[in-house]
Protein backbone atom coordinates (compact mmCIF):
# COMPACT_ATOMS: atom_id res chain seq x y z
CA UNK A 1 0.00 0.00 0.00
CA UNK A 2 1.65 3.41 -0.91
CA UNK A 3 -0.24 5.77 1.87
CA UNK A 4 -1.95 5.46 5.23
CA UNK A 5 -3.77 9.16 5.94
CA UNK A 6 -4.53 9.72 9.46
CA UNK A 7 -7.34 11.55 11.09
CA UNK A 8 -7.97 11.80 14.98
CA UNK A 9 -11.29 12.99 15.54
CA UNK A 10 -12.40 14.33 18.65
CA UNK A 11 -16.24 15.84 18.69
CA UNK A 12 -15.48 17.21 14.86
CA UNK A 13 -19.19 16.07 13.32
CA UNK A 14 -19.71 19.65 12.20
CA UNK A 15 -16.98 19.21 9.15
CA UNK A 16 -16.04 15.40 10.03
CA UNK A 17 -18.26 14.58 6.44
CA UNK A 18 -16.26 17.12 4.15
CA UNK A 19 -12.93 15.58 5.46
CA UNK A 20 -13.56 12.38 4.58
CA UNK A 21 -15.21 12.56 1.43
CA UNK A 22 -12.06 14.81 0.36
CA UNK A 23 -10.14 11.57 0.63
CA UNK A 24 -12.04 9.02 -0.63
CA UNK A 25 -12.28 11.71 -3.83
CA UNK A 26 -9.34 10.74 -4.31
CA UNK A 27 -7.99 9.54 -8.16
CA UNK A 28 -5.09 8.02 -6.38
CA UNK A 29 -6.85 4.75 -5.05
CA UNK A 30 -3.79 3.49 -3.36
CA UNK A 31 -4.67 4.22 0.42
CA UNK A 32 -6.05 3.71 3.54
CA UNK A 33 -7.75 5.86 5.81
CA UNK A 34 -6.93 5.39 9.85
CA UNK A 35 -9.58 7.28 11.60
CA UNK A 36 -9.14 7.51 15.79
CA UNK A 37 -11.99 8.48 17.48
CA UNK A 38 -10.59 10.00 20.61
CA UNK A 39 -13.58 10.01 23.02
CA UNK A 40 -15.89 12.16 21.18
CA UNK A 41 -19.31 12.77 22.46
CA UNK A 42 -21.37 13.99 19.83
CA UNK A 43 -22.14 11.88 16.50
CA UNK A 44 -18.71 11.76 14.72
CA UNK A 45 -18.86 8.09 15.94
CA UNK A 46 -21.71 7.52 13.62
CA UNK A 47 -20.31 9.40 10.80
CA UNK A 48 -17.10 7.49 10.66
CA UNK A 49 -18.87 4.24 11.12
CA UNK A 50 -21.04 5.17 8.00
CA UNK A 51 -18.21 5.86 5.99
CA UNK A 52 -16.60 2.46 6.77
CA UNK A 53 -18.96 0.86 5.48
CA UNK A 54 -18.77 2.28 1.88
CA UNK A 55 -15.09 1.85 1.55
CA UNK A 56 -13.41 -1.20 3.09
CA UNK A 57 -10.16 1.38 2.86
CA UNK A 58 -11.49 3.42 5.65
CA UNK A 59 -10.54 1.55 9.24
CA UNK A 60 -10.99 2.89 12.66
CA UNK A 61 -10.94 2.66 16.06
CA UNK A 62 -12.28 4.16 18.91
CA UNK A 63 -10.63 5.64 22.56
CA UNK A 64 -11.06 7.33 25.93
CA UNK A 65 -9.90 10.77 25.34
CA UNK A 66 -6.20 10.45 25.29
CA UNK A 67 -5.34 13.91 22.91
CA UNK A 68 -4.53 14.05 19.56
CA UNK A 69 -0.78 13.03 20.01
CA UNK A 70 -2.11 9.13 21.49
CA UNK A 71 -4.60 8.94 18.66
CA UNK A 72 -1.87 9.96 16.09
CA UNK A 73 0.72 7.37 17.21
CA UNK A 74 -1.38 4.27 18.05
CA UNK A 75 -3.16 5.09 14.56
CA UNK A 76 0.77 5.43 13.10
CA UNK A 77 1.12 1.55 14.54
CA UNK A 78 -1.50 0.71 12.59
CA UNK A 79 -0.53 2.14 9.25
CA UNK A 80 0.26 0.08 6.32
CA UNK A 81 1.52 2.07 3.96
CA UNK A 82 4.89 3.11 2.28
CA UNK A 83 4.12 6.75 3.10
CA UNK A 84 2.30 8.02 6.08
CA UNK A 85 -0.30 11.78 6.20
CA UNK A 86 -1.97 13.34 8.58
CA UNK A 87 -5.07 15.26 8.36
CA UNK A 88 -7.14 16.79 10.68
CA UNK A 89 -11.09 16.03 11.00
CA UNK A 90 -12.18 19.82 10.07
CA UNK A 91 -9.90 20.50 7.03
CA UNK A 92 -9.72 19.17 3.32
CA UNK A 93 -7.21 17.28 1.25
CA UNK A 94 -7.21 18.36 -1.95
CA UNK A 95 -8.74 15.67 -4.52
CA UNK A 96 -5.14 15.42 -6.31
CA UNK A 97 -3.47 15.29 -3.65
CA UNK A 98 -2.17 11.66 -3.69
CA UNK A 99 -1.86 12.01 -7.46
CA UNK A 100 0.41 14.43 -7.34
CA UNK A 101 2.72 13.47 -4.37
CA UNK A 102 2.96 9.91 -6.10
CA UNK A 103 4.40 11.39 -9.23
CA UNK A 104 6.40 13.05 -7.43
CA UNK A 105 7.78 10.11 -5.89
CA UNK A 106 8.40 8.80 -9.07
CA UNK A 107 11.27 11.15 -9.46
CA UNK A 108 13.08 10.20 -6.84
CA UNK A 109 12.74 8.39 -3.17
CA UNK A 110 12.17 11.26 -1.36
CA UNK A 111 12.00 10.92 2.29
CA UNK A 112 9.43 13.93 2.78
CA UNK A 113 7.34 15.92 0.51
CA UNK A 114 6.81 18.97 1.75
CA UNK A 115 3.78 20.95 0.26
CA UNK A 116 1.57 23.98 1.00
CA UNK A 117 -1.43 24.48 2.73
CA UNK A 118 -4.05 27.52 2.49
CA UNK A 119 -6.82 28.61 5.60
CA UNK A 120 -10.19 28.45 4.61
CA UNK A 121 -13.11 29.65 6.43
CA UNK A 122 -16.07 27.51 7.55
CA UNK A 123 -17.68 27.88 4.13
CA UNK A 124 -14.52 26.27 2.52
CA UNK A 125 -13.55 29.64 0.91
CA UNK A 126 -9.46 30.12 1.39
CA UNK A 127 -8.32 33.38 3.30
CA UNK A 128 -6.04 35.14 2.21
CA UNK A 129 -2.78 35.95 5.07
CA UNK A 130 0.18 37.56 3.99
CA UNK A 131 1.93 35.98 7.64
CA UNK A 132 1.73 31.99 5.72
CA UNK A 133 4.98 30.70 5.15
CA UNK A 134 4.08 30.00 1.33
CA UNK A 135 6.83 27.81 -0.80
CA UNK A 136 7.16 28.75 -3.95
CA UNK A 137 9.23 26.86 -5.93
CA UNK A 138 10.97 23.06 -6.04
CA UNK A 139 13.67 22.68 -3.59
CA UNK A 140 15.71 19.78 -3.19
CA UNK A 141 17.25 18.76 -0.34
CA UNK A 142 19.56 16.15 0.13
CA UNK A 143 21.89 15.16 2.79
CA UNK A 144 23.07 17.42 5.59
CA UNK A 145 24.47 20.78 4.29
CA UNK A 146 21.20 21.40 2.07
CA UNK A 147 19.29 20.58 5.65
CA UNK A 148 21.31 23.17 7.40
CA UNK A 149 20.95 25.62 4.39
CA UNK A 150 16.99 25.35 3.51
CA UNK A 151 15.08 23.12 6.88
CA UNK A 152 16.69 24.15 10.07
CA UNK A 153 16.56 27.47 9.34
CA UNK A 154 13.21 27.33 8.91
CA UNK A 155 12.79 25.17 12.21
CA UNK A 156 14.35 27.22 14.40
CA UNK A 157 12.83 30.55 13.20
CA UNK A 158 9.56 32.98 14.16
CA UNK A 159 7.66 31.31 10.66
CA UNK A 160 5.05 29.49 10.54
CA UNK A 161 7.03 26.13 10.16
CA UNK A 162 6.04 22.90 11.76
CA UNK A 163 2.97 21.13 11.18
CA UNK A 164 1.72 17.44 10.86
CA UNK A 165 -0.83 18.08 8.13
CA UNK A 166 1.45 19.38 5.16
CA UNK A 167 3.93 16.62 4.46
CA UNK A 168 4.15 13.12 3.06
CA UNK A 169 6.61 11.22 5.27
CA UNK A 170 8.39 7.74 4.44
CA UNK A 171 7.40 5.45 7.03
CA UNK A 172 10.09 4.04 7.81
CA UNK A 173 11.45 7.30 8.49
CA UNK A 174 9.84 7.96 11.12
CA UNK A 175 9.40 4.15 12.32
CA UNK A 176 10.90 5.13 16.04
CA UNK A 177 9.42 8.81 16.12
CA UNK A 178 5.91 9.20 17.77
CA UNK A 179 3.83 12.80 18.80
CA UNK A 180 4.90 13.95 22.72
CA UNK A 181 1.82 12.85 24.52
CA UNK A 182 2.43 15.20 27.30
CA UNK A 183 2.09 18.51 25.33
CA UNK A 184 -0.92 19.96 24.27
CA UNK A 185 0.78 21.97 21.75
CA UNK A 186 3.67 22.37 19.78
CA UNK A 187 3.85 18.79 19.51
CA UNK A 188 3.70 18.91 15.47
CA UNK A 189 6.87 20.96 15.81
CA UNK A 190 8.65 19.02 17.91
CA UNK A 191 7.82 15.55 15.52
CA UNK A 192 8.71 18.07 12.43
CA UNK A 193 12.36 18.31 13.94
CA UNK A 194 12.89 14.87 15.02
CA UNK A 195 11.67 13.74 11.48
CA UNK A 196 13.75 16.62 9.52
CA UNK A 197 17.22 15.72 11.40
CA UNK A 198 15.94 11.59 10.39
CA UNK A 199 15.14 12.49 6.80
CA UNK A 200 17.84 12.52 3.92
CA UNK A 201 16.42 13.22 0.65
CA UNK A 202 13.58 15.88 1.13
CA UNK A 203 11.38 17.91 -1.49
CA UNK A 204 9.20 20.83 -1.11
CA UNK A 205 6.75 21.39 -3.86
CA UNK A 206 4.48 24.74 -4.38
CA UNK A 207 1.48 22.94 -5.10
CA UNK A 208 -1.38 23.70 -1.94
CA UNK A 209 -2.76 20.35 -1.36
CA UNK A 210 -4.11 20.73 1.84
CA UNK A 211 -6.91 23.52 2.93
CA UNK A 212 -7.01 23.97 7.20
CA UNK A 213 -10.59 25.60 8.94
CA UNK A 214 -9.91 28.26 10.55
CA UNK A 215 -12.75 28.68 13.07
CA UNK A 216 -12.89 32.18 14.61
CA UNK A 217 -16.39 32.15 16.27
CA UNK A 218 -15.79 29.43 18.95
CA UNK A 219 -15.46 31.67 22.60
CA UNK A 220 -12.70 31.14 25.04
CA UNK A 221 -13.95 30.10 28.33
CA UNK A 222 -10.62 29.05 29.74
CA UNK A 223 -6.82 28.84 29.56
CA UNK A 224 -4.54 25.99 29.57
CA UNK A 225 -1.35 27.02 31.22
CA UNK A 226 0.41 23.92 30.07
CA UNK A 227 0.58 25.80 27.30
CA UNK A 228 3.61 27.95 28.53
CA UNK A 229 5.79 25.14 29.39
CA UNK A 230 4.85 23.22 26.50
CA UNK A 231 5.66 27.31 24.44
CA UNK A 232 8.61 26.81 26.61
CA UNK A 233 9.69 23.26 25.65
CA UNK A 234 9.64 24.21 21.68
CA UNK A 235 11.81 27.32 22.04
CA UNK A 236 14.55 25.62 24.00
CA UNK A 237 14.53 22.39 21.24
CA UNK A 238 14.69 25.24 18.42
CA UNK A 239 18.14 27.15 20.36
CA UNK A 240 19.00 23.56 20.72
CA UNK A 241 18.60 22.89 17.16
CA UNK A 242 20.13 26.58 16.07
CA UNK A 243 23.38 25.57 18.29
CA UNK A 244 23.72 21.87 16.63
CA UNK A 245 23.85 22.75 13.80
CA UNK A 246 25.60 26.33 14.09
CA UNK A 247 23.13 28.74 12.57
CA UNK A 248 23.68 32.29 12.78
CA UNK A 249 22.62 34.27 16.12
CA UNK A 250 19.72 36.11 14.02
CA UNK A 251 17.85 32.70 13.84
CA UNK A 252 18.26 32.66 17.56
CA UNK A 253 16.57 36.21 17.56
CA UNK A 254 13.99 34.64 15.53
CA UNK A 255 13.46 32.31 17.63
CA UNK A 256 12.92 34.72 20.90
CA UNK A 257 10.58 36.17 18.64
CA UNK A 258 8.52 32.86 18.21
CA UNK A 259 8.33 32.75 21.82
CA UNK A 260 7.61 35.94 22.98
CA UNK A 261 4.93 36.43 19.67
CA UNK A 262 3.21 33.29 21.11
CA UNK A 263 2.82 34.33 24.66
CA UNK A 264 1.03 37.79 23.52
CA UNK A 265 -0.87 35.76 21.30
CA UNK A 266 -2.02 33.67 24.06
CA UNK A 267 -2.92 36.81 25.79
CA UNK A 268 -4.98 38.71 22.99
CA UNK A 269 -7.00 34.89 22.89
CA UNK A 270 -8.58 35.72 26.03
CA UNK A 271 -9.46 39.21 25.55
CA UNK A 272 -13.08 38.78 25.81
CA UNK A 273 -12.78 37.09 29.78
CA UNK A 274 -10.98 39.34 31.96
CA UNK A 275 -10.79 37.60 34.82
CA UNK A 276 -8.78 35.25 32.54
CA UNK A 277 -6.67 38.23 31.53
CA UNK A 278 -6.24 39.06 34.94
CA UNK A 279 -5.02 35.20 36.16
CA UNK A 280 -2.89 35.24 33.02
CA UNK A 281 -0.61 38.40 33.54
CA UNK A 282 -0.07 37.32 37.21
CA UNK A 283 1.23 34.38 35.90
CA UNK A 284 3.18 35.56 33.43
CA UNK A 285 4.57 38.40 35.84
CA UNK A 286 5.84 34.96 38.52
CA UNK A 287 7.94 33.47 35.36
CA UNK A 288 10.91 34.46 35.60
CA UNK A 289 12.16 32.69 32.48
CA UNK A 290 9.29 34.28 29.94
CA UNK A 291 10.20 38.21 31.84
CA UNK A 292 13.76 37.31 31.08
CA UNK A 293 13.70 36.56 27.27
CA UNK A 294 10.47 39.47 27.08
CA UNK A 295 13.51 41.52 28.38
CA UNK A 296 15.86 40.28 25.68
CA UNK A 297 13.22 40.76 22.97
CA UNK A 298 12.54 44.01 23.40
CA UNK A 299 15.77 45.20 24.12
CA UNK A 300 16.66 43.33 19.71
CA UNK A 301 15.72 46.01 16.81
CA UNK A 302 13.13 43.58 16.31
CA UNK A 303 11.07 43.80 19.47
CA UNK A 304 8.94 47.07 18.65
CA UNK A 305 7.21 45.06 16.57
CA UNK A 306 4.72 43.27 19.11
CA UNK A 307 2.06 44.95 20.95
CA UNK A 308 3.93 44.04 23.99
CA UNK A 309 2.11 47.29 26.49
CA UNK A 310 -1.43 45.35 26.35
CA UNK A 311 -0.02 42.23 28.59
CA UNK A 312 3.10 44.83 29.85
CA UNK A 313 2.18 48.43 29.98
CA UNK A 314 0.98 50.47 32.59
CA UNK A 315 -2.45 49.88 34.20
CA UNK A 316 -3.74 53.16 32.27
CA UNK A 317 -2.15 52.00 29.19
CA UNK A 318 -3.09 48.17 29.08
CA UNK A 319 -6.71 49.15 30.11
CA UNK A 320 -6.81 50.82 26.84
CA UNK A 321 -5.16 48.68 24.77
CA UNK A 322 -7.14 46.67 25.62
CA UNK A 323 -10.70 47.99 25.36
CA UNK A 324 -9.07 48.93 21.78
CA UNK A 325 -7.97 45.46 20.55
CA UNK A 326 -11.36 44.17 22.34
CA UNK A 327 -13.71 46.34 20.54
CA UNK A 328 -12.10 45.26 17.24
CA UNK A 329 -12.51 41.80 18.17
CA UNK A 330 -16.63 42.03 19.13
CA UNK A 331 -17.05 43.77 15.85
CA UNK A 332 -15.25 41.37 13.72
CA UNK A 333 -17.02 38.56 15.49
CA UNK A 334 -20.29 40.03 15.14
CA UNK A 335 -19.69 40.68 11.23
CA UNK A 336 -18.50 36.73 10.80
CA UNK A 337 -21.78 35.71 13.26
CA UNK A 338 -23.75 37.68 10.36
CA UNK A 339 -22.40 35.91 7.49
CA UNK A 340 -22.52 32.38 9.40
CA UNK A 341 -25.50 32.54 11.57
CA UNK A 342 -26.72 29.58 10.11
CA UNK A 343 -23.49 27.55 11.01
CA UNK A 344 -23.48 28.68 14.51
CA UNK A 345 -25.87 27.24 16.87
Amino acid sequence: MKFSIIMPVYNAERFLSQCIESVMRQAFDDWELIVGNDGSTDGSIKIIKKYALKDRRIHHFSQANKGVSMTRNYAMDLAKGDYLLFIDADDVLCEDALTIIDEVLKEDEYDVVKFNMKRIDIFGNIIRSKSENVQEKRIIINGESDKKKYVYPLLCGAQPFGFACNFAVRHEVVSKIRFSADMIMCEDLLFDMAMYEAANKIIFIPNVLYFYRDNPLGAVQKFDYRKIDNIKTAYMEKLYLAKKYFLSDSIEEEARSFFCGTILQFYMNILDNAKLCREYRIKIMQDRFVLGEFEKFLNAPSGTSFQTDILFGTSFVRWKKRIYYLLRKRIKRFILKMRYKHLVS
